[in-house]
């Protein structure tokens, strides 16, 4: 299962880290 965690800077996505769970 992959998960993607975003990191909202100034209110837009700017960096995905895809995470195996």
């Amino acid at each position: 299962m992959k998960v993607v965690l975003r990191s909202n800077v100034d209110g837009v996505g700017k960096t995905g880290d895809v995470v195996e769970v």
